[in-house]
C-alpha cells in the first residue's frame, strides 16, 4: 500500500507554473464567536466540535451574564438548545434576535434551525453521499442546502473536509483551514483537519509537526498519531523513520492498532536494510527522492525502469515513471503507468488522486497538442484539442487563453476578446488572459488602445499585469516621442511620461530606444535617467548590455567599460559577449593609445592585462607592435580546454592574426561541439579560400571569396586588396560582388572595393562607387584613402575629385558646419593638421598643373668695391597638362657696372658697365626640369647655357642631381667678359666664363623636428682667353625645429662648408677670370631662422647666421708672387616676405646685408607674379625669393 502526497497539484503545477487560482474565500463563521470574550471563545469551539455540551453550556451560560443580549451570545445559546431538543426555546431565542436586527446572525440562526429540524434528512444524504464517494453531489447539496455561508463551526469544518476531496478547489481549502486555525489557535481538532489536507496537498513536514504537537493529547492523540504514522508510511524508509516509529508508538503502549502499526515498521526496516544491500534499490530511491524534488534526470528514469523490472507492479515506482514520462511530453505513456498503478495500489484513499492525475495528464496532452497546432499554424486542428482540453477540465483558464488566441490568429478577434473574459470569469488575475483581453480590445488603436484597456482594470489586475502594462506604457511613450521634434511641456510633464522615465521594469531594449529619442530631442539627462534607473534596479546582463550600448553611441566607452566590468556575468548570450568583449577591448586599447609614446608603459600594460583577459591582451599586442608577443601566447592556448564562448573569442582573435592553423583547431571544436556559429564557419572557409591564393588557385579563392561578400561577410581589406595585388585577372569578380550587395556593405567593405577598383584603374566601377558614395556617409579622412590610391596610379581627374572632397568635409567636419562651404573658403580656413596639409599640398600641386602664370621682378645687388648688378627678369610660364609640365619663357634685363677696375699692377682704368638682355626657354614637370638659353646679348662674351635635373625620394631621403653649364656672374669679366689692348693697339678679349658639371644633393628626415642635409658638386670653369679651372665644393648641415607648425616656425642649425679650385684666376688681368678662386675655403656656420604668418596672405620671416672662415690662396696663377692665407668671423641677415594681393596677385620680397672686416655685400629682389587662374594657395610660410637665371640648379 503506498500513499502519494500532493500528486494531484504537483502534476498540474509542472505543467501549469504553480499560480494559485484566484476563487471565493470561504466564508468561516468567525464572527459568531469571536465577539466572546477570549477566554470563552475557545471554550465554545471545543465544547461544539467535541459535542461536550456541559462545557458549552458553561461557556455561554457566563457570556450571558456578562453580555445578556449580545446576539451572537444568544446565536451560541439556540444551537446548545437546537443539539438537546429544546426547540421552542430555541425559537423563542430567534425571535429575541430578530428583534435585534442583526441580519447575519439572524440568517445564520434560521440556516442553523432548517437544518436541524426540517431538513435534518437533507444533511444526513450529503453525509451518506461523502462516504459513498459521490463527493461532487455531496458538494452540490451542500452549497443548497447552506449557501455561501456555514451557520457554525461544525459545518464550515465539514464542508472544508468535503471541499478538501477536490485536487482543483485544493488552495480554496487550505485558505479556510488558515482562516479557522487563526481565529481560533490551539484547537486540535481544526490543527487535525489542516494537518490532513496540508499532508494531502502541500506540505507534509508542516503536517507531521501538527501531529507531533497532538500525538499526547488527551483526546486526539491516539487519532494525530494514526494520522501520523499514515504520513510516516509514505514517506521513504531510514533510520530516523524508524526511531520516530518507535517514539511513537510509546506514546501509546496499550493502543492495539498503533502497536501492531510498529510491529509492520519493525519488519519493513528489517526489510529495507536488506534490500539496500541491492545497487539497484539504492538507485531506485535516489531516483524518487529526485521525482519528489520535480528534478527528472535520465539517469534516475534508468533507475525506476531498472527497479520496475526487479520489483514490478510497484505504485511508487509506476507514479514515478508516469511523472517522468508526463516531463517528456509522452503522455499515451504516463496515462499507461498511472492506470498500472491505481490497479495495483490497494489504498481505497487514493482513488480521487487517480481520478484526478488522469483527468491532469489528459488535459495537459491536449494542450499540449493545441500548441504544438497553434506553431505549425494549423488552427482547426488547435481548435479540436482545445475543445477536447476544455471538454476534460472547464475550470481552468489557460483552456479560454488559447481558444482566444487561435481566434485572434484567424482574424476573429472580437471573438477572442469574448473568450478572453470567459478566462478571466474563471482567474481574474490571470496574467495571459488579461493580456489577451487587452490586446484585442481596440486593435485598431495599436498601444494607444492598450493603454485605453488596461485603464479600465482593478488596481489587483494592473499589478498582476505590472511588467505587461510598463511595456505598454512604454511602447506608448516610445511612439509620441518619435513622431515630434522637440520634447513639448505637455509630454514632459504628463504624469505617464514621467512614470516611464523613472520606471525600473525590465525592459531594457524598449528603454534604450525611448533614450535614444530624447538624445534626438536634446534631453541627454532625461535619457542616462530613463537608462541608468533600470539598470541600478536590475544589474543583470540584459540591462548591462542596453545601457553599455547607450553609452557606447555617444563614444563614452570608458563608462560602458564600467558597467561591463562591474558585473561578472555568467551564461552569456554571444550577442551579449560580442558586445562586452568589444567594449572590453575598446576600452584597453584607448588606455594603450594613451600610453603609446612610452613603450615601458605599454607592454607591462598589456602582459598584466593578459592575466586577466588573455583574448583581448593578444589583439592588443597584435595591434600595437607586439606580434612576438601575441604568436607566443597564441601559441600556449589549448583550444579543447576553452568555453563555448571563448572558442568565439578565439575566432575572432585568430582570424585578426591571420592565425589559419589555430583557427581550424578552433572551427573543429565548435564543430565537434554542434556550436551554431555561422560567422566561424565563414572564417574558416576564407582561411580555405587564402590557401588556394597561396597555392596559385586564384580562380577556386576567387568564387569562395565571392560567396562569402554575397553572404554579407567582411573579409577584410588586407584579405580582398591581397587577391587583387596577386591576381587582378580575378579582381573584377570581387569587385562586382561587392557591386552587386553595395546596399549592404559597411562603410569600410565599401571603400575596400572602391580602392579595388582605382587600383586596377577599372572606370566602370570606380563610377559606379563614386556614384553610391552619398548612402555611406563618407568622411574626409575615407576621402583622403582614396586620394592616395588614386596618385598612386597617377589618375590626377581621380585625385582632385577626392582631394577636394576630402577637404571640403575636413573643412565641415571641423568647424561643425551644417553645409560645406565653397572650396576657396575651406582654403582659406583649413587647420594646420597632416592630413589638411597634405590635402592642400596635394591640391596645390594639381592646380599647378593647370596654372600659368607670369612674373616679373627685379635684384639688385651691390658690393663694398662698388660692383652693382641690377637685373630684371620677366618669366611666363605656359601649363600644358596633357603633358604633365609647363613650358618656360623667360628673359632678363642685365645691367653691370663693376665700379672702378684697373688692370692687373698697372692702374689702367676700363669700361665700368654693360647692358645685355639674356633669353631662355624650358621645360619643368613634377621631377624634372631642363632649359636652355644664352648669356644675355649685347655682352662681350656670349655662350649658351642650360641644364637638366631630376629628383627622387627614398623613404626618408630625398634625392637630387643636376648636370648643367651657366655663367659666372661674380664681375663684369666674369659674366660679360673685357676687351684689352696693348701697346701696339692690338685688341684681345677675355673673360665670359661658364662653369659646367654636375651637382648631387640629399637631404633626411623621418617626421621628428630635426633632419640632415648635404650636397657635393664638381665644375669644369673656361672662358675666353682664361684659364681652364676646377672647383670642387660640398656642405653638409643640420637643422632642429624648435618650432613648426602652419603659422611659424623657429629653427636652430648649423653646417660645414668646403670649396677649393685649382687655380687662384681672380685678378683683372687676361689669362684670370676675376672670381673668388681660393685653393682651399672652409667655413662653419650657425644658423637661426624664424618665419611667421600674420594672416592667410602675408607672411613674412628672418634669418641670421654667424659663420668663421678660413681661406688660402695660391700666388696668382702666371703672376708671381707668394701664397696667402685669410680667416674670420663674420655675419648675415636675411629678411624674407610674401604678400598675395589678390588670387591672381602675389608679392615676393627679399634682403640680404653680409657683415664682415673687409667685406659687406647687400642684395634686395622683389617679384610680382599673376596667376591667369584663381591662387587659393596661402602664402607661403617661409617665402621663396626670386631666382635669376644665372642662379638656376
Amino acid at each position: 500500500m503506498v500513499k502519494v502526497p500532493h500528486l494531484a497539484v504537483g502534476l498540474c503545477t509542472l505543467a501549469l507554473s504553480s499560480v494559485i487560482p484566484v476563487g471565493a474565500m470561504p466564508v468561516a463563521p468567525v464572527i459568531y464567536y469571536q465577539s466572546a470574550p477570549t477566554w470563552l471563545e475557545n471554550q465554545i469551539v471545543i465544547g461544539e466540535l467535541k459535542q461536550d455540551e456541559e462545557l458549552v453550556f458553561s461557556a455561554v451560560e457566563r457570556w450571558l451574564a456578562i453580555d445578556p443580549e449580545n446576539p451572537e451570545a444568544l446565536f451560541a445559546k439556540g444551537r446548545w438548545l437546537v443539539r438537546n431538543d429544546q426547540l421552542d426555546l430555541a425559537s423563542s431565542l430567534l425571535l429575541k434576535v430578530k428583534k435585534q436586527g442583526n441580519r447575519d446572525v439572524i440568517r445564520a440562526f434560521e440556516s442553523y434551525l432548517l437544518v436541524n429540524v426540517e431538513r435534518k434528512s437533507d444533511f444526513n444524504q450529503i453525509i451518506l453521499l461523502q462516504k459513498g464517494g459521490q463527493n461532487e453531489a455531496a458538494l452540490a447539496r451542500f452549497n443548497d442546502l447552506f449557501g455561501d455561508q456555514r451557520p457554525d463551526i461544525t459545518y464550515e469544518l465539514e464542508y472544508l473536509d468535503l471541499l478538501s476531496t477536490f485536487p482543483e478547489r485544493a488552495d480554496e481549502a487550505l485558505q479556510g483551514y488558515q482562516a479557522l486555525d487563526s481565529a481560533f489557535p490551539h484547537v486540535g481538532e481544526i490543527r487535525i483537519r489542516l494537518a490532513r489536507h496540508l499532508a494531502r496537498y502541500y506540505d507534509e513536514k508542516q503536517a507531521i509537526a501538527i501531529y507531533q504537537d497532538l500525538a499526547n493529547d488527551a483526546q486526539l492523540g491516539v487519532f494525530a498519531s494514526s494520522l501520523w504514522l499514515n504520513e510516516l508510511d509514505s514517506q521513504p524508509l531510514s533510520q530516523q523513520w524508524f526511531d520516530t516509529y518507535s517514539r511513537v508508538a510509546s506514546y501509546h503502549p496499550t493502543n492495539l492498532a498503533i502497536q501492531q502499526k510498529y510491529e509492520t515498521a519493525v519488519n519493513r526496516w528489517s526489510q529495507e536494510k536488506t534490500l539496500r544491500k541491492d545497487p539497484r534499490y539504492r538507485a531506485k530511491l535516489r531516483a524518487l527522492k529526485e521525482v519528489d524534488n520535480s528534478q527528472y534526470s535520465q539517469s534516475g528514469l534508468s533507475a525506476l525502469l531498472a527497479a520496475n523490472k526487479k520489483w514490478p507492479n510497484s505504485p511508487d515506482i509506476l507514479i514515478a515513471l508516469s511523472r517522468h514520462e508526463f516531463q517528456r511530453g509522452n503522455y499515451k505513456a504516463s496515462l499507461a503507468y498511472l492506470h498500472q498503478a491505481e490497479t495495483n495500489d490497494d489504498n481505497p484513499d487514493l482513488a480521487d488522486f487517480y481520478l484526478s492525475q488522469k483527468r491532469s495528464i489528459e488535459y495537459w496532452q491536449a494542450i499540449d497538442l493545441a500548441r504544438q497546432s497553434i506553431i505549425a499554424q494549423n488552427f482547426t486542428q488547435a481548435e479540436a484539442y482545445i475543445n477536447r482540453a476544455l471538454k476534460t477540465d472547464e475550470s481552468i483558464a489557460l483552456g479560454y487563453v488559447l481558444k482566444g488566441q487561435v481566434l485572434r490568429s484567424k482574424g476573429e478577434v472580437e471573438q477572442a476578446n469574448q473568450w478572453a473574459k470567459k478566462a478571466i470569469e474563471i482567474e481574474p488575475l490571470s496574467t495571459s488572459a488579461l493580456e489577451l483581453w487587452v490586446e484585442t480590445y481596440r486593435p485598431n488603436l495599436g498601444v494607444e488602445g492598450q493603454m485605453l484597456a488596461l485603464n479600465t482594470l482593478s488596481s489587483q489586475q494592473r499589478k498582476a499585469l505590472r511588467a505587461f502594462s510598463a511595456r505598454v506604457e512604454h511602447s506608448v511613450i516610445l511612439n509620441r516621442l518619435k513622431v515630434v521634434d522637440a520634447l513639448s511641456p505637455t509630454l514632459a510633464q504628463s504624469k505617464l511620461f514621467q512614470d516611464v522615465v523613472a520606471s525600473t521594469a525590465d525592459l531594457p531594449w524598449l528603454k534604450k530606444e525611448i533614450a535614444e529619442q530624447l538624445l534626438r530631442l536634446g534631453q541627454p539627462e532625461l535619457a542616462n535617467r530613463t537608462m541608468r534607473n533600470a539598470y541600478i534596479e536590475h544589474q543583470d546582463a540584459q540591462h548591462s548590455h542596453a545601457y553599455s550600448l547607450f553609452l557606447v553611441s555617444q563614444n563614452r566607452w570608458e563608462e560602458a567599460y564600467g558597467v561591463v566590468n562591474e558585473n561578472k556575468y555568467v551564461n552569456l548570450t554571444p550577442s551579449e559577449q560580442a558586445t562586452f568583449t568589444r567594449i572590453t577591448l575598446e576600452y584597453h586599447r584607448q588606455v594603450a593609445r594613451n600610453k603609446q609614446a612610452n613603450d615601458q608603459v605599454i607592454e607591462p600594460y598589456i602582459r598584466r592585462l593578459s592575466k586577466q583577459n588573455l583574448p583581448i591582451a593578444i589583439v592588443l599586442w597584435n595591434e600595437f607592435g607586439y606580434q612576438d608577443q601575441a604568436n607566443t601566447a597564441l601559441a600556449s592556448v589549448d583550444v579543447s580546454q576553452l568555453q563555448d564562448y571563448e572558442l568565439v573569442l578565439y575566432s575572432q582573435v585568430s582570424f585578426d592574426l591571420n592565425q589559419a592553423a589555430l583557427h581550424h583547431a578552433v572551427y573543429s571544436q565548435v564543430h565537434n561541439r554542434e556550436i551554431n556559429v555561422s560567422v566561424i564557419n565563414e572564417r574558416e572557409q576564407a582561411f580555405n579560400a587564402d590557401r588556394y591564393l597561396a597555392n596559385n588557385q586564384a580562380g577556386k579563392a576567387t568564387a569562395l571569396y565571392v560567396e562569402l561578400i554575397n553572404d554579407g561577410f567582411d573579409l577584410g581589406s588586407e584579405r580582398y586588396l591581397l587577391l587583387v595585388e596577386q591576381s587582378p585577372e580575378h579582381a573584377e569578380a570581387l569587385i562586382k560582388a561587392s557591386a552587386d550587395n553595395v546596399f549592404q556593405l559597411t562603410k569600410e567593405q565599401f571603400l575596400t572595393a572602391e580602392i579595388a577598383a582605382i587600383r586596377t584603374n577599372n572606370q566602370a566601377y570606380i563610377n559606379f562607387f563614386n556614384n553610391h558614395s552619398t548612402q555611406k556617409t563618407l568622411t574626409a579622412f575615407d576621402y583622403w584613402r582614396l586620394e592616395e590610391e588614386a596618385n598612386e596610379i597617377d589618375n590626377h581627374a581621380l585625385v582632385q575629385r577626392y582631394a577636394e572632397k576630402s577637404l571640403l568635409l575636413d573643412d565641415k567636419e571641423r568647424h561643425e558646419l551644417a553645409n560645406v562651404r565653397t572650396m576657396r573658403a575651406a582654403y582659406r580656413n583649413a587647420d594646420d593638421q597632416w592630413m589638411t596639409n597634405d590635402l592642400i599640398s596635394t591640391l596645390d600641386v594639381l592646380r599647378e598643373r593647370n596654372q600659368s602664370y607670369v612674373m616679373f621682378g627685379a635684384e639688385y645687388n651691390s658690393v663694398p668695391n662698388g660692383a652693382t648688378f641690377l637685373t630684371a627678369p620677366i618669366e611666363l610660364s605656359i601649363a600644358m597638362p596633357d603633358w604633365d609640365g609647363h613650358l618656360k619663357l623667360r628673359t632678363e634685363s642685365v645691367y653691370l657696372n663693376s665700379g672702378e677696375l684697373t688692370y692687373y699692377n698697372e692702374g689702367v682704368s676700363f669700361e665700368r658697365s654693360r647692358v645685355g638682355q639674356a633669353f631662355s626657354v624650358g621645360w619643368e614637370a613634377p621631377q624634372w626640369r631642363a632649359d636652355i638659353g644664352t648669356t644675355p646679348l649685347g655682352f662681350r662674351i656670349n655662350d649658351w647655357v642650360g641644364g637638366i635635373e631630376g629628383t627622387s625620394t627614398f623613404g626618408d631621403v630625398s634625392m637630387r642631381a643636376s648636370i648643367s653649364k651657366r655663367p659666372v656672374t661674380s664681375s663684369l669679366i666674369s659674366y660679360s667678359g673685357l676687351e684689352v689692348a696693348d701697346r701696339r693697339g692690338n685688341v684681345t678679349e677675355f673673360g665670359g666664363i661658364t662653369r659646367t658639371g654636375g651637382t648631387v644633393s640629399a637631404s633626411w628626415n623621418d617626421g621628428r623636428p630635426y633632419g640632415f642635409w648635404g650636397y657635393g658638386e664638381y665644375h669644369k670653369l673656361s672662358g675666353k682667353n682664361v684659364a681652364d679651372n676646377d672647383r670642387l665644393s660640398g656642405m653638409f648641415g643640420g637643422y632642429y625645429n624648435l618650432i613648426s607648425s602652419n603659422d611659424q616656425a623657429l629653427s636652430v642649425g648649423s653646417s660645414l662648408f668646403y670649396m677649393g679650385y685649382d687655380k687662384n684666376v681672380n685678378e683683372v688681368v687676361i689669362g684670370h677670370g676675376n672670381y673668388y678662386s681660393p685653393q682651399s675655403y672652409v667655413s662653419v656656420s650657425l644658423p637661426v631662422s624664424y618665419y611667421r604668418r600674420v594672416n592667410y596672405d602675408w607672411t613674412y620671416g628672418a634669418r641670421g647666421t654667424v659663420s668663421v672662415s678660413n681661406a688660402s690662396f695660391d700666388a696668382p696663377y702666371q703672376l708671381g708672387g707668394s701664397a696667402s692665407t685669410s680667416s674670420g668671423v663674420s655675419s648675415a641677415v636675411q629678411l624674407y616676405t610674401e604678400y598675395k594681393m589678390t588670387d591672381h596677385w602675389t608679392l615676393v620680397g627679399y634682403l640680404s646685408q653680409q657683415f664682415s672686416s673687409d667685406y659687406q655685400p647687400s642684395l634686395f629682389n622683389l617679384y610680382f607674379k599673376y596667376h591667369f587662374d584663381p591662387a587659393w594657395e596661402s602664402a607661403e610660410l617661409q617665402p621663396d625669393p626670386l631666382r635669376l637665371y644665372s642662379n638656376y640648379y
